[in-house]
């Protein structure tokens, strides 16, 4: 029976004819032949055809080879197994000469779809019948791709991820034959039949079959390649039908098959454009299979451009407006995927929910990006290598960022940055928003609530907050210099004005409201550094708890400072502060140093337990030991143990409760009892109520029935107690030191004295 069908061709809509027009057109409908495939071809070969004549092809039908992929996103051969035929469906083609087909053809079952056929296409690429090819269909609603989109179908698997931010406790080790070995772990808290996840192993899921008890259990997979020991593992998400490849615990079995457009209809995709990716795997070997492999699920896909090459993509609900560049590839995004300016290699990235009004540059690609609320950024080059998690609710947005923004791991809120160039391998945990970040910000692992900071260039492998503690801290309302750099800041940072060359520090908690310097570096940094003005080149300090209030001249090195440094601590009710000049240098300084005022040139100097109310207008003040005078033992009291009748002589401690050293006692043993004991060498640095423990062998005695002698009294050098002291040159050019005493008298003696 002939075709009655308006002409087609170059100007032709495809549709079928109203009354009014058969008559026009009954020359092309008694000019039509029915061959079959092999009897057209047959015709081409023979050359054959008559030009002008339409033939129709009854036992045309798309024939291919379906795309499929192992759970290393491997793919897997063609084979006979791939092979799919679809059910017949006619064709009518046109010869334009004696051996050639015109390139557009028609299919009654679609009389308003355009289509591109190549006869040429015989096999498959497993080698399996074919009867030609559709390279391009535009169906009724305007959406393209190069195949016959509306026969062919895709496996999609059971998509499966975990939630970076919520690692099970302990760390395990996983064997080959799917035992489990755990650190720390507390695996009677799950449950056989769970998936889990294991980060860094090759195979990532896992099915548990058995739990032997907190620390042993055996689990299983399509394939289980050993691991090494602490690996962190995770509770796992489970997803519906829009992976391209298989998880390891579910197998090539359980799959869905999907169209590229599932809702072609007047609410579904309009107008979508998938690019030529055959032609390019052809030609240029691009891609693992012949067909892009492009799933759009559920949802209005309306007015998108999707360059060329792009494959494996599936695409759930609402992929509204976006205009995509070159080789799109890899990617899965459930819901809201809208209004998105994208470059050229976007890839590998599973996007979840709303992601949308993004300007993005070239090369975003190799991302996991699980969040609610992606939107409104703009994004240089080479975004690439992140994963972004969330546990919903999560806005990554209102971004301005650099090219070379890659390899971080983002796990919660980080929006409203500006940031230029080289912002890489980083790992942000949570609330990482308002800052303005130079040239050079990486290799930073930041914890939580990172914001509010202005940055210059080069702020760069620093380790801001503490894993164990995610969230306790506050890096916030900073403005930091150039090289700012592998820092270690555990605590509360805030309130800082930082010069250039803050670099290889350690902070504790309530590092706040200083004033600091360049070359600020190398220093080991305790508690409540806090309201100190610092020159430049604060260098190899280790600063004890409580050092704050004090203004610090440039070139403040090599010191060894120990706790409430500055600080009032129990001597007084407020904080005091320090005034200390330029180069004050690898001195050592024990607790209670302040109310000081220290000229230029304090180096090499040791200073006490107690260093405090002193005004020094001495420069260059060197190699002074202040402890000589300090904690002489004046007054003591001792038990009777047991001895060896003699006198022993300048017997020192063995140990003592304190830090004073040097004291030395001569021990008389009357009756096979210690009844003397008398000082013979006071030593330094002793305190009223420190214990100092001689040994029993030592008076011969036997060890653990000792000699345990308590200070009562010392005596202690001016510059130790509470007197206001002055230190200072007299007319000889001597360094001497006066004070008031209790009678309003004015002394000068030497400064340890």
């Amino acid at each position: 029976m002939a075709l009655i069908t308006r002409q087609f061709g170059p100007n032709a809509k495809g549709s079928k004819l109203t009354i009014e027009e058969m008559d026009d057109n009954l020359l092309w409908v008694n000019n039509l032949t029915e061959v079959a495939y092999t009897e057209l071809t047959n015709l081409i070969g023979s050359n054959n055809l008559v030009p002008g004549q339409y033939y129709l092809i009854t036992d045309f039908r798309t024939c291919y080879d379906q795309p499929d992929y192992d759970q290393y996103k491997t793919p897997i051969a063609v084979s006979n197994s791939s092979w799919v035929p679809t059910a017949i469906d006619p064709i009518v083609v046109l010869a334009v000469s004696e051996n050639n087909l015109a390139l557009d053809a028609f299919q009654p079952s679609y009389p308003n779809d355009t289509i591109k056929y190549d006869v040429t296409y015989s096999t498959t690429e497993s080698g399996n019948t074919a009867f030609g090819r559709i390279t391009e269909r535009v169906d009724e609603w305007g959406n393209r791709a190069d195949y016959d989109h509306r026969t062919i179908q895709f496996k999609r698997y059971r998509l499966r991820t975990y939630d970076r931010l919520s690692p099970q406790p302990g760390t395990v080790e996983l064997q080959s034959d799917g035992t489990v070995l755990g650190t720390l772990t507390n695996f009677t808290a799950l449950t056989p039949g769970q998936v889990i996840a294991i980060r860094n192993s090759s195979e990532t899921f896992y099915t548990i079959l058995t739990i032997t008890d907190d620390f042993t259990m055996t689990v299983t997979g399509d394939t289980i390649t050993a691991t090494g020991a602490g690996l962190q593992f995770f509770d796992t998400n489970s997803y519906s039908y829009d992976s391209y490849y298989p998880s390891n615990v579910d197998g090539q079995l359980d799959f869905s098959l999907y169209y590229t457009f599932e809702a072609i209809d007047t609410d579904g995709c309009i107008n979508t454009y998938i690019g030529d990716h055959a032609k390019y795997f052809i030609n240029d070997g691009l891609g693992d299979f012949l067909l892009a492999n492009n799933v759009l699920k559920d949802g209005g896909y309306q007015n998108n451009t999707i360059g060329d090459s792009s494959y494996n993509n599936t695409f759930n609900d609402d992929c509204t407006a976006n205009q995509i560049g070159y080789a799109f590839r890899n990617n899965i995004t459930d819901d809201d995927f809208d209004d998105n300016v994208i470059g050229n290699f976007f890839e590998n990235n599973i996007i979840t929910a709303n992601f949308y009004d993004n300007h993005v540059g070239n090369d975003f690609n190799d991302n996991f990006i699980l969040c609610d609320s992606f939107y409104r950024n703009q994004i240089g080059n080479d975004f690439r290598n992140n994963w972004i998690d969330s546990d919903w609710g999560f806005d990554f947005q209102n971004n301005q960022i650099g090219n070379q923004f890659n390899n971080n791991e983002i796990y919660k809120e980080f929006y409203k940055n500006v940031i230029l160039n080289g912002y890489n391998q980083n790992q942000t945990w949570d609330a990482v928003y308002g800052n303005k970040i130079g040239n050079g910000f990486n290799n930073n692992i930041i914890y939580n609530q990172f914001y509010d900071n202005q940055i210059l260039d080069y702020f760069n492998n620093n380790t801001i907050g503490d894993s164990d503690f995610i969230g306790n801290y506050d890096f916030s309302d900073n403005i930091i210099g150039n090289d700012f750099k592998g820092n270690l800041t555990l605590g509360d940072f805030y309130f800082n004005n930082i010069g250039h060359g803050f670099v290889s520090n350690n902070s504790e908690t309530e590092f706040r409201d200083n004033v600091i310097g360049n070359n600020f570096f190398d220093n080991n940094i305790g508690e409540y550094f806090s309201y100190n003005t610092i020159g430049s080149t604060f260098q190899n300090n280790t600063v004890g708890d409580d050092f704050g209030y004090n203004t610090i001249g440039s070139f403040f090195q090599n010191n060894v400072i120990s706790n409430k440094f500055g600080f009032g601590g129990i001597f007084s009710d407020q904080p005091r502060g320090n005034k200390i000049g330029n180069k004050f240098q690898n001195n050592t300084v024990g607790e209670f140093f302040y109310d000081n005022i220290i000229y230029d040139g304090f180096t090499n100097n040791t200073i006490g337990f107690e260093f405090r109310y002193n005004d020094i207008k001495v420069d260059n003040l060197s190699s002074i030991n202040f402890t000589d005078n300090q904690g002489v033992i004046d007054g003591w009291g001792a038990n009777g143990p047991s001895g060896a009748d003699n006198v022993y002589s300048n017997i020192g401690q063995d140990s003592t409760s304190g830090v004073g050293v040097g004291a030395t006692f001569d021990i008389t043993v009357s009756g096979g009892v210690v009844t003397s004991v008398l000082l013979n060498g006071g030593g330094i640095l002793y305190k009223i109520a420190d214990t100092i423990t001689i040994l029993g062998s030592n008076f011969g005695g036997i060890d653990g029935t000792d000699l345990i002698i308590t200070v009562t009294d010392v005596n202690t050098a001016l510059v130790n107690m509470r007197t206001n002291c002055t230190i200072f040159y007299n007319d000889s050019e001597n360094i001497k030191l006066s004070y008031i005493d209790n009678i309003g008298g004015l002394n000068v003696i030497n400064i340890t004295a």
